[in-house]
Parts: structure tokens; C-alpha cells; sequence
């Protein structure tokens, strides 16, 4: 095949340079969670990785297209197995127990019935640092709020965050490395938030002030995906009625928080160059108080990445602004990939660009305003509902019907909660009560769904069938730009594998 025929080859399949380089990283991080017992393996990445840096950099200006490629997938695959293993060595290379004096600051408490659990930062023991942050059990319920310094006598142990069979995901997003439990008495000081914390704080202590409990902690999570006041009965008929990702920072936040201030600050006439920093500074900060999690990441950089093209001038290639934010996220940390929230992120994003136009198109004799309605939410379930059966073992078969009426609804509900709140703090007015009687009548109504009989399905997509079933999506999205007649059949063909191999 000659260099013409094979670049006509990658048009056929919309070659991507930096999506292939964000898949291969995925891959190589995988792969490096098997093989990171072979420790010299680490040295053999890095003479590969170094090699390949040289030769690229030796025929940058090669014509042979399908070298290039092969080097790109060798190296981000080889890139990503170093940033895996070296996290994984990092772990190992961590003290197992240290005894002594535990000092730290606490930035979150839990509280579970009679049982207490302070997330700290800046901990010490007996005046040595320690990697990352400190979950400490306490079996006493005491008078420390987000901000103080606890010191008591004690240990603490290594978790194991990452290993070749799960990864865990609570820990690994709030940088947790090691476990604590006090058995005796503690000393503490009092300390003061910080303002990322204090805007957290005075936000739950108004919802509380304004409405009922079970309400607070919907609108709590609503506006920093923290579902820890969240009652299970509650969580568990949001997950079912297939609505709880409006308790998961994303894409659909930090759209609408973009979307608003943008409109506003335009309405207050500010030039183009004061307010697109303004609005991201404002979304940058807001990722920030939120967790930092790989969804809002993720929203945060593409919205970056669409507001600085209007700059240059360029054409916004959407799919390439959505690889560019999962390598920032993976650089970040690398095991992110592992995360539920990670996977349904990037997926439910990937439908709107893959297959929403084309589901679009094919709608084309609705009315306008119900086929842009329909056709995002369709695509969004016809590619997340693999991932959610895989990990819940279950798919919410009101989902579709529940996220087309529900979602205008809770976007409204989330920006006058943020107008709320804030015209609350700064004058006293109450005007949350409407948002949560709104929300009283929606977790009723979902409550009720979820008892149904047919609320769900139990069925689990293995890997092999989802082998089979995201190429067949592939293939039938704009990428792939074959007839439609080869489409087709190529889709059939692979669905069909896809389901004998899920029924086997």
C-alpha cells in the first residue's frame, strides 16, 4: 500500500492523532497494573520509551503514515504503562505502619451512626510528613469541625488503593495513602476553613436553615456531588429511575455554570477579553471546591479548550477537545480510567459527538425542538448502558423517559439554587424553599418509580460483549464514513457478536 492509499485508508476512519494517543495510554495503564510485579519492567518502558523519542524526533519529517502511526500507539501505550508503574511504585515504596505522635488538619468529616471518620491533610507522625492523605475512625462522636488540628497517640497503616484486582476509587480521588483509628484520648486545636471549604460549609448550613434534611442533602449534592447526606433509600431510587448522574459534577454542571455566567456577564456589556477569564476562573474554582474530580476535569479543560479556539480562529474538532481532556486527567492521575466516573464521563460525552448527529439526522420528521431533545438522551443511553450494567449489574429502563423530562427541570433547579444561596447570604431572603419543595416531589415521584416491577433489568455486559458492541457504535457514527449500506451490515454483524457473546 503507497502513502496516498493508506491516507485516503485513515480518512475512511477520521484518524485522530490525539485520540489514539489518549486509548493507548488507557491500554498501557491497564497493562501496567498486570505486569507491576516484574519490577525491572519499569527500565525496559523507559529504554523503549527514550528509543522511540530519538527516532521520532530523527524522521519528524518521514512520509510513511503508517509508521508514524505505529510509533504514536507504541509510544503513548509505553507512555502510559511508565505513568501506571510509577504510580504503583510510589505506593509500594510507602512506609507499611508508622507509630508515634499522628498529628493533622482535618478538610471533611463523615459521620455514620455512632462512628466518625476525619479525611486529614498535612499529617504528620512524630514530625515526619506523610505521602498523601489520612483517613482517621474514631468511635467518638466529638466537637471538631473542618479546619482543626487533631494530635493523639497512635498508627497508621498503608491502604491498599491500587492492586491487580480493584482499584479503589473514594480513596484514590481524595489522595488517601493511609488508614488511622484513635483508641485513646486526643488533643485538637481549633483551626479556620479555608475558602473553598467555608463556601461548602455556609452552603449546607443555609440549605439546612431553608429546608428539610432529605432536601438539603439532594441540593447539596446537586451543587458539589457529595452524596454523603444523602439518605441510601433516596440514592438508591435516583440510581434506578437511571437520574443520579445529576449528583456527579460533569459535563451537564459545569455546562449550565458556564452557560449562565457567560450570558450574564454578556448582559453587563463586559468585552470579550474580560469575560471569558472571568468565566473561567469562575469554572476552574468551582472544579476545584467540587473535588477536583475526573468529570469536572474533564467538563472544565473542553470548555477551556472552546473558549481559548475563539483566539485562534479555528474550527473546534470536539472529539480530538475531548482526548486532550482525558490525557490531562490521566497525567493528573493516571488511574482515574478506573473510576465508574470516569468511564460513564467520557462515554456520555463521546455519544453526543459520535452518534447524536446522526441519531439527529435520522429524526429528521419530528419537530425540531423534540428531536433535539430526544436524540442526546437516546445516544447518551444507547452508549452508557454497558458501562452501568457492568458495574451495578442492573439497566434502569426508565432512564430514557426520566432524563427527558427531568433534566430541564434540574438544570433550572441548580442555577436558582446557586442564585439562591447567594442572595441568601448576602441579604437573608429565603427563596429555597421552592426549589425544595420541587425536589420533594421528584424524589416522591422516583421513590414510587423505583418500586415498580419493571424499574430495571438485571443484566451485566462482560468485556468481550463490550468488545464487540462499542466498535459496532463506531462504526455507525461519523467517524466511520463508509456507505450506509456497509455501515449497516458491518454494525449488524458486530452487534450480533456482541449479543451471543453477553447470552454465553
Amino acid at each position: 500500500m503507497n502513502n496516498e492509499e493508506l491516507v485516503e485508508k485513515l480518512k475512511i476512519v477520521n484518524y485522530r492523532p490525539l485520540t489514539v494517543v489518549f486509548l493507548s495510554m488507557i491500554v498501557g495503564i491497564i497493562l501496567s497494573i498486570k505486569l507491576a510485579s516484574v519490577l525491572y519492567l519499569l527500565a525496559i518502558l523507559l529504554s523503549i520509551f527514550i528509543v522511540e523519542i530519538c527516532r521520532l524526533i530523527n524522521k519528524s519529517h518521514h512520509k510513511d503514515m503508517k509508521l508514524r502511526l505505529t510509533r504514536v500507539i507504541l509510544f503513548a501505550t509505553c507512555f502510559g504503562m511508565i505513568l501506571g508503574l510509577t504510580q504503583i511504585f510510589i505506593q509500594q515504596s510507602n512506609v507499611p505502619i508508622y507509630t508515634g505522635e499522628c498529628q493533622g488538619r482535618i478538610k471533611e468529616i463523615s459521620i455514620s451512626g455512632e462512628t466518625a471518620k476525619y479525611y486529614c491533610e498535612d499529617f504528620t507522625v512524630d514530625g515526619e510528613n506523610i505521602s498523601g492523605n489520612v483517613v482517621v475512625k474514631d468511635s467518638i462522636i466529638r466537637d471538631l469541625a473542618v479546619g482543626d488540628y487533631i494530635r493523639y497517640e497512635g498508627k497508621i497503616e498503608k491502604l491498599q488503593v491500587i492492586n491487580q484486582y480493584r482499584i479503589n476509587s473514594n480513596y484514590l480521588n481524595n489522595n488517601i495513602t493511609y488508614s488511622s483509628e484513635i483508641e485513646n484520648d486526643i488533643d485538637f486545636k481549633k483551626g479556620s476553613p479555608k475558602l473553598a471549604e467555608s463556601i461548602r460549609i455556609s452552603s449546607l448550613n443555609a440549605l439546612r436553615n431553608t429546608m428539610s434534611e432529605g432536601q438539603a442533602g439532594i441540593s447539596y449534592a446537586m451543587l458539589f456531588g457529595d452524596t454523603a447526606l444523602i439518605e441510601d433509600r433516596v440514592l438508591d431510587a435516583f440510581q434506578i429511575s437511571g437520574i443520579s448522574h445529576m449528583f456527579a459534577v460533569s459535563g451537564l454542571h459545569i455546562g449550565i455554570f458556564y452557560g449562565f455566567f457567560a450570558w450574564l456577564f454578556t448582559k453587563m456589556r463586559l468585552s470579550r477579553n474580560v469575560k471569558n477569564p472571568l468565566v473561567l476562573i469562575l469554572v476552574c474554582y468551582y472544579t476545584y471546591i467540587c473535588g477536583s474530580t475526573p468529570s469536572s476535569v474533564r467538563a472544565t479543560i473542553m470548555v477551556m479548550v472552546f473558549t481559548l479556539a475563539e483566539y485562534v480562529k479555528t474550527e473546534i474538532d470536539q472529539l480530538s477537545s475531548l482526548s486532550m481532556a482525558g490525557i490531562v486527567v490521566l497525567l493528573i492521575n493516571p488511574f482515574s480510567c478506573f473510576t465508574v466516573g470516569f468511564s460513564l464521563s467520557f462515554i456520555a460525552v463521546l455519544s453526543l459527538i459520535s452518534i447524536g448527529r446522526t441519531l439527529n439526522c435520522t429524526m429528521k420528521s419530528m419537530p425540531y425542538r423534540l428531536r433535539n431533545t430526544l436524540a442526546p438522551i437516546i445516544a447518551i443511553q444507547i452508549l452508557t448502558v454497558p458501562i452501568v450494567s457492568h458495574y451495578f449489574g442492573y439497566v434502569s429502563m426508565f432512564s430514557p423517559i426520566v432524563n427527558m423530562f427531568l433534566i430541564p427541570v434540574v438544570s433550572i433547579i441548580y442555577i436558582y439554587n446557586i442564585i439562591t444561596l447567594v442572595i441568601y447570604q448576602l441579604i437573608g431572603l429565603n427563596l429555597l424553599q421552592l426549589s425544595g419543595a420541587l425536589l420533594g416531589v421528584i424524589t416522591n415521584v422516583l421513590g414510587m418509580l423505583s418500586q415498580l416491577k419493571f424499574a430495571q433489568m438485571n443484566i451485566s455486559f462482560s468485556l468481550g460483549s463490550m468488545m464487540f458492541y462499542y466498535p459496532a457504535i463506531f462504526v455507525a457514527s461519523d467517524y466511520y464514513m463508509v456507505r450506509k449500506k456497509t455501515k449497516i451490515v458491518m454494525a449488524t454483524i458486530l452487534l450480533t457478536l456482541s449479543f451471543f457473546s453477553l447470552i454465553l
